[in-house]
Parts: C-alpha cells; sequence; structure tokens
C-alpha cells in the first residue's frame, strides 16, 4: 500500500481548466501561424505568444507525470500491492488510440478534398507567392507505410500533416518508463529489479529515437510524478517553486538574452524548467471557469484534430484572407471556433474511454 492522498475533485477539476488554457493556447498559435504570421510577420507579441505555447506543450507533459503517477497508485492499492498490467495497457489504448485514428481518417478525407479539387496543399504547397518561410506544410502528404508506422508509434511522415501529433509518440513510450520506473520502486526481487531497469531503458530509448529533446521531456513528466507526493507540502514551497522559476527566467533573458534575441525556449532548458516550475506552483491556483474546464474535457481531441482542419480552411478561404486585416482576424476566430464546435461533438465518439475500455476486456 502506498500511503500518498490522491487528487481531490476540487484539483481535478482546477486541472480541467488548465487543459482548457493550455490547449486554447496551442491551437491559437497555429491559427495565427497560417492566418496571422504571413501579414503581420514575428513581432515580440507573437513572439511571446509562439513560447507561451512552447510552455504549454511542456505543461502536458507536467499534467501527464502527475495523473498517470496516480493513476498507477490507485491501480497498485486495489490490486493488493502489484499492478495490474492488464488494466493499464487497455486505458493506455483506450485513451491514446480512439482519437488517434478518428484523426487520420480526417487526414485522409481531407486529403481527398484536397487532391480532388486541386486546391492548397495537394500539387501546390500552402506557401503563397512571394512568401519566405512556411507557415503550414509543405503539401498535405503521407503514406499508407507513414500511417502504419504511425500506428506503432515511430515517427514518420504522417506526423508532417498535423504537427501535434509528435507528441503522443512522446506520452505513449512514457506511459510504459512512467510504468517500469513505478515498478522498479515497488518490488523488492532483485531480479526483477533488474528486468524493470532494461525495459525501462528500452522505453526511454523509444522517446529518444523519436525526438532529441527526449531527455527534458522525460524530465518534466517525471516532476510532475513527484509533484503528487509532494502534496502535503505544496503550500509550503509553492511560492519556492514559482520564485525559483522567476529567477531562473530573469537568468534567462538578463544572463542569456533568449528573449530579446528571440530565441526558440524548446532548445533553451532554463526556460523549459523555469516555465514549469512557476506552472507546478500555480497549478492549484487557477479559478475553476466552467468554460475552461469544458474544452479541459475535450482537450486531447482539440488539441489533435485542430491543425488539418486549419490547413484545409486556409486551403478553402486563403484567396479571401489577405484583402483586409478584419477578414485576417475573421478567418483566424471562426477556425478556432469550428475546430472547438468538431471537438464539442467528436469527443463523445472518440474520448468514450469506458466504452472502447470495455470492448478491449470484451475481446481480448
Amino acid at each position: 500500500m502506498i500511503n500518498v492522498v490522491n487528487l481531490n475533485k476540487d484539483e481535478l477539476e482546477r486541472i480541467d481548466a488548465w487543459r482548457g488554457i493550455l490547449v486554447l493556447m496551442i491551437a491559437s498559435i497555429h491559427a495565427q501561424q497560417l492566418f496571422l504570421f504571413p501579414y503581420y510577420g514575428l513581432n515580440m507579441g507573437f513572439y511571446i505568444w509562439g513560447q507561451l505555447a512552447n510552455a504549454s506543450v511542456l505543461a502536458f507533459f507536467f499534467i501527464s507525470g502527475l495523473v498517470i503517477i496516480m493513476s498507477l497508485i490507485i491501480n497498485f492499492n486495489k490490486n493488493d500491492d502489484k499492478v495490474d498490467l492488464k488494466h493499464y495497457l487497455y486505458s493506455r489504448i483506450s485513451r491514446i488510440y480512439p482519437p488517434l485514428i478518428a484523426t487520420m481518417i480526417i487526414c485522409y478525407i481531407i486529403k481527398f478534398i484536397l487532391f480532388k479539387f486541386n486546391m492548397l496543399g495537394s500539387h501546390q504547397s500552402f506557401l503563397l507567392p512571394g512568401e519566405q518561410i512556411g507557415i503550414g506544410r509543405e503539401y498535405f502528404m503521407f503514406s499508407r507505410y507513414d500511417v502504419i508506422e504511425f500506428l506503432k508509434m515511430n515517427k514518420l511522415g504522417f506526423e508532417a500533416v498535423d504537427p501535434s501529433l509528435w507528441t503522443l509518440i512522446i506520452e505513449w513510450w512514457m506511459y510504459f518508463f512512467g510504468l517500469f520506473v513505478f515498478m522498479l520502486f515497488t518490488t523488492k526481487k532483485i531480479g526483477l529489479r533488474l528486468f524493470y531497469i532494461v525495459m525501462a531503458m528500452y522505453m526511454y530509448s523509444k522517446i529518444e529515437s523519436n525526438n532529441s529533446y527526449a531527455p527534458v521531456y522525460v524530465s518534466i513528466w517525471v516532476l510532475g510524478g513527484i509533484y503528487l507526493f509532494a502534496k502535503e507540502y505544496r503550500k509550503h514551497f509553492n511560492i519556492v517553486l514559482i520564485l525559483l522559476g522567476i529567477i531562473g527566467l530573469c537568468i534567462a533573458e538578463f544572463g542569456l538574452h533568449i528573449f530579446s534575441l528571440k530565441k526558440d525556449i524548446t532548445t533553451q532548458p532554463v526556460v523549459q524548467f523555469s516555465s514549469i516550475l512557476i506552472f507546478a506552483g500555480t497549478l492549484f491556483y487557477l479559478p475553476k471557469i466552467k468554460f475552461l474546464q469544458k474544452i479541459g474535457h475535450i482537450s486531447y481531441t482539440l488539441y489533435i484534430i485542430h491543425f488539418p482542419i486549419y490547413l484545409l480552411i486556409f486551403s478553402l478561404l486563403h484567396v479571401y484572407s489577405y484583402k483586409s486585416p478584419m477578414l485576417l482576424f475573421l478567418l483566424f476566430f471562426g477556425s478556432i471556433a469550428v475546430v472547438i464546435a468538431i471537438s464539442l461533438w467528436l469527443s463523445k465518439i472518440i474520448e468514450n474511454k469506458n466504452l472502447y475500455y470495455n470492448l478491449l476486456k470484451k475481446y481480448f
């Protein structure tokens, strides 16, 4: 039995509100890249916006570590101090694969439309005449082999039409890295410990082979799990976390000039970890805003489907999008509204985790 006080309803609702903020930040920056960036360029406001979106991805990894470790503890305590591996595997498959498969179907439909009507993204890239910087993908192209490899959670060409999907690969292998690390610390058998070490190292190698910044993402995910264990002491050191994060950001700017030089924070660990410290320190102080909680409930669907839908909207309406700033902003807000509406409907089908879990349990 692991004596850890799990998250209560109030804390879970605040996490949902955070999920809503984070996914809206990511979805909005992708809309900005398509509809606003070609017209306005990379000003300081757009730069800060983009870096906040990058930090939002890191925050999702932190939340994932916290929630997955909590689920492992509940699993462990309910099953006489051992992990029910079948339950854990079915739960992870039910979480990841139905939305992923639905996204692939959406991408096939969009690809058919683009090529059927010879639209941007088919035989002509999404780059408009005179543009020097890619605002989306070059072409909406992927093969069957790309799809098969992605279903095997290997990074390949399918990710090119939906750049949000790279995090799913990291997340998938992180689930099992976390599982084996957890079992390593909950068994007393030397042979099993050696086996779990080997398996954890293998899972880490899968993460690293798919992303060169694996050490940062894994560390942040693990920090989320550690944060769960610190529940009784959070109130005492949340302010410390925030202060350390602020100090780190000050060092990043005044010592390394990261922000004034508009450097990408995905290559700057000092900013990444400082951002996560501030996020951790404020995690359970966000007001429980119903709208954000609602978006948080559909955040997974919204996160993985928004970009290909943006590209379809852009391909359909690009000829109108540069006539006036008003039209640009209408497309920007309209595209976000469209993906939220689709996500509200689609999430009821593809995020019905209990349905898919019971089907797996029944047939396997």
